[in-house]
């Protein structure tokens, strides 16, 4: 268990749900006052519990909702993609019979993970490749429900939520397409009797749906985020019962409950667990996504059920495993922390909230405090400003414990003794040391990388890799090789030659820029990518590149080409190539320089230096981390990148898949390779140089100005850059 001191007034949405005048649904009942309260409310401590019950840790969930009885009942399934349920008796989980819905998957080969369990004894399954589902009752026997015309004429129903009202009576939500992948155009919610398994009533709206309808009595509770209102639906009529409008939320439902006594509609959502008085008159924030794992950017909640004691069960899939966390939450005044740890970065992202969440789940004890650039500046702040303050506050030994320093200027951070040495701080041997150890000055190392992205080279040639842009560019003028856009050209190619171009990340070279300009530009023409809109002079306007070629990589997969390049974020990407296409070969691109992703430093005399060195050992050794799936970035961690690896092809491939697999990616000399690069892209030329370079290259492909124009103007640019940082 990790109890988690939350230290501050956590903010509610902005939304407000505002009451009618009059009606008798359940946002009002007679004689009772509205539930006082704000948008916020003051959380002294959380409680979060991993109680994924023993033995189902393979499993992946499908439905958490009340049973037959008030307990919770939880549907999942297994690594075979077959269904169980399982209903909460004193305090344990019983698995119900399966028997029949296992009888009726086998005997007609209907392989899917959407299955549903109702508090009847009935299973119910959505038949993927049409419009219509099946119930298979208790005693074996199975009908198939058949959607009215009127609820999609001549559409596709795909089929997202389920709800059950207790006696015999389901409810599904779907959205409405014109095709399998079409636009959508609509939801739908539909009303099945479980005694005669016939749609009883359908409740539609144009362009949004709430995929996670709720009962309360005989109402049918549905949230319509287009309209943004909650209405309320008899569900035996099918009238609209009421209908309250309310701003949008930051997320949408990903799960919802009520309290039996119809106080409160509770929802989760990406950003946190959130209630609203359904007699009151505010929606309040429960509970904050970066404190809880159960919130993370890695977890998908897939149901929530309301205890009687005020706790929550929240159930959701972590990476594709089933997760069922406990919340216990006691409202008051939280405890004063015992340290601050201030963490900055340019800007928030994913990877950072994840970071949050864990490090606050790790270490209880201490506040953590995350400060981006971009957040706290006003609209008229440029970048350049960002930095000139974050510098000042580190010459005056003052500023955040932790920084991380993606395109900062971290050369001169380090000459002017403003990071602190990381020498040590983690095992080596576990590590990619090559790049762990790419920035390391003579008198230590002073930035780590978290992840790194890899430019690679893949053929299906003998004869090797081009030693040269010039090679390159007459690989794409021979037709050996392709891609999809301008943009896939430069971010593979441009980190290989970024040390050229900008030597020491303090001047340029304009030599090496010409010539990236000039091959890469033969890359592009050679490739025939068709412009839909040109940019102006200024290079300010949006860009979008078509051609009816594949990506690099799918060209090469699909045997259109015999090589390849990508920017490899993760080994997975390169799966397809290896199980599809035979004798593919890997290697670095050109003279095998990588970029790292999420460099990390400590401030130098920062007075938290214990609980900074804590934030970047975790960011370097922490399994959740390394592992997570919302980073384009490859695990400098050796063994965490391959055992994300294996679980990708576990889930996403079936054994017979796997079966017929041309070459095993488990057994492909990874290491080997990631070994093969031998430095990184420095850290300034990966940023804001990165970003000056490719306005002007995109105006050259463009046919818009020359490459001695476009030297002309980067140099203009960096080195009024230069001067700023300096």
């Amino acid at each position: 268990m990790t109890e988690h001191g939350i230290r501050r007034w956590v903010a509610g949405l902005c939304a407000v749900l505002l009451l009618s005048g009059c009606g008798t649904g359940f946002y009002q009942t007679e004689g009772e006052d509205a539930v006082s309260g704000s948008a916020m409310m003051e959380v002294a401590q959380v409680q979060e519990t991993d109680a994924t019950p023993a033995g189902l840790e393979d499993h992946a969930v499908r439905q958490l909702t009340a049973g037959a009885d008030g307990e919770p009942l939880l549907v999942t399934t297994d690594a075979q993609a077959m269904p169980h349920a399982y209903q909460r008796e004193n305090g344990e989980w019983q698995e119900q019979d399966n028997a029949a819905i296992i009888s009726w998957i086998q005997e007609n080969q209907v392989y899917n993970r959407k299955y549903y369990y109702d508090t009847t004894g009935s299973w119910w399954a959505v038949i993927q490749n049409g419009n219509s589902i099946v119930q298979v009752l208790p005693d074996g026997q199975a009908r198939e429900v058949v959607l009215p015309e009127d609820v999609a004429p001549g559409k596709y129903v795909a089929i997202y939520g389920f709800a059950d009202r207790g006696d015999g009576l389901v409810c599904f939500a779907a959205n409405q397409t014109e095709e399998k992948n079409g636009p959508d155009p609509g939801g739908v919610w539909f009303l099945v009797d479980g005694e005669t398994g016939q749609v009883t009533q359908t409740f539609s709206v144009d362009y949004g749906t709430d995929y996670h309808p709720v009962f309360y009595q005989e109402d049918l509770i549905v949230y319509d985020y287009v309209a943004t209102t909650l209405k309320e639906y008899d569900s035996e009529t099918g009238q609209l019962v009421q209908e309250v409008p309310i701003e949008r939320p930051d997320t949408l439902p990903a799960a919802a409950a009520m309290t039996e006594d119809g106080i409160y509609h509770y929802f989760v959502g990406s950003t946190g667990l959130y209630r609203r008085p359904l007699n009151g008159d505010f929606t309040q924030t429960v509970t904050d996504d970066i404190l809880l794992n159960c919130m993370s950017s890695n977890f998908e909640a897939m149901g929530l059920y309301v205890e009687a004691d005020g706790a929550y069960l929240i159930a959701g899939n972590e990476d594709g495993k089933m997760k069922l966390y406990s919340l216990s939450i006691q409202e008051g005044e939280a405890p004063a922390a015992e340290t601050t740890l201030t963490v900055w970065a340019m800007e928030s992202t994913p990877m950072l909230q994840i970071a949050a969440q864990r490090y606050q789940s790790l270490h209880p004890d201490v506040e953590l405090n995350i400060v981006t650039g971009h957040d706290t500046a006003e609209d008229s702040v440029s970048e350049q400003d960002i930095l000139r303050q974050l510098n000042t506050e580190l010459l005056s030994g003052e500023g955040p414990d932790c920084l991380i320093l993606d395109g900062l200027p971290i050369q001169s951070y380090i000459q002017q003794g403003m990071l602190q040495n990381l020498d040590g701080l983690v095992t080596e041997s576990e590590f990619y040391s090559n790049i762990l150890n790419s920035y390391t000055e003579e008198d230590g190392l002073y930035t780590v990388p978290a992840f790194f992205e890899a430019p690679v080279f893949a053929t299906v040639q003998t004869e090797g890799a081009p030693a040269s842009l010039e090679e390159l560019a007459q690989l794409f003028e021979s037709g050996a090789c392709t891609a999809g856009s301008w943009k896939e050209i430069f971010e593979a190619v441009y980190p290989a030659v970024a040390n050229r171009i900008f030597p020491n990340g303090e001047s340029l070279d304009e030599a090496a820029l010409t010539e990236f300009l000039e091959q890469t530009n033969r890359m592009v023409q050679s490739a025939g990518i068709a412009q839909e809109s040109m940019p102006m002079a200024s290079g300010t306007s949006n860009l979008m590149v078509t051609s009816e070629l594949p990506t690099s990589r799918f060209a090469l997969q699909d045997g259109v080409t015999t090589a390849a390049i990508f920017r490899m974020t993760g080994i997975s990407q390169a799966v397809s190539l290896l199980t599809q296409r035979e004798g593919v070969t890997l290697s670095p691109l050109l003279d095998g320089t990588a970029e790292g992703q999420f460099l990390l430093g400590i401030r130098a005399r920062t007075e938290n230096l214990p609980q900074a060195q804590d934030f970047v050992r975790m960011m370097l050794e922490d399994e959740q981390i390394q592992q997570s799936n919302v980073y384009g970035g490859m695990a400098v961690h050796r063994n965490l990148e391959l055992q994300r690896l294996q679980q990708t092809i576990q889930d996403g491939y079936t054994q017979e898949e796997r079966d017929v697999f041309v070459q095993d990616p488990l057994a492909y000399p990874w290491a080997e390779l990631a070994e093969r690069y031998t430095e990184l892209v420095n850290p300034a030329a990966a940023g804001t140089l990165q970003t000056i370079v490719y306005k002007q290259a995109v105006q050259v492909y463009g046919g818009q100005i020359t490459i001695d124009q476009a030297v002309e103007e980067v140099k203009a640019q960096v080195n009024l850059y230069l001067q700023e940082q300096a």
